[in-house]
């Protein structure tokens, strides 16, 4: 059962990776484009085609995923890095799974 445990350990990522470095600078961009374009098609009425369809589901999509990745990064308890994928899930639901 340990080979299972490490296997599992391997799938959590790193929070001070470059990959939610970058995860996160795109979240932020896209996030801005959500806060921006909802209001906008809302307001005047605005057909989703073209570009505006596709960005939809783009961020649709993005949330989604952006979920899963949450629940599988890793957090700092105490200044002590948790992998634990139980513990990490866990604390992913009582933290974020909520807002996100």
């Amino acid at each position: 059962s340990d080979g299972h445990r490490s296997r599992l350990r391997c799938i959590v990522i790193d929070p001070n990776s470059y990959f939610r470095m970058v995860h996160g600078i795109l979240s932020l961009l896209i996030l801005v484009y959500d806060l921006t374009a909802i209001p906008y098609m809302l307001a005047w009425n605005v057909e989703m085609q073209g570009t505006l369809y596709a960005m939809t589901w783009f961020t649709m999509i993005w949330w989604t995923t952006d979920i899963g990745i949450g629940c599988v990064t890793g957090f700092y308890s105490h200044g002590e890095l948790q992998t634990q994928p139980k513990l990490v899930f866990l604390h992913y639901a009582r933290t974020w799974l909520i807002p996100d």
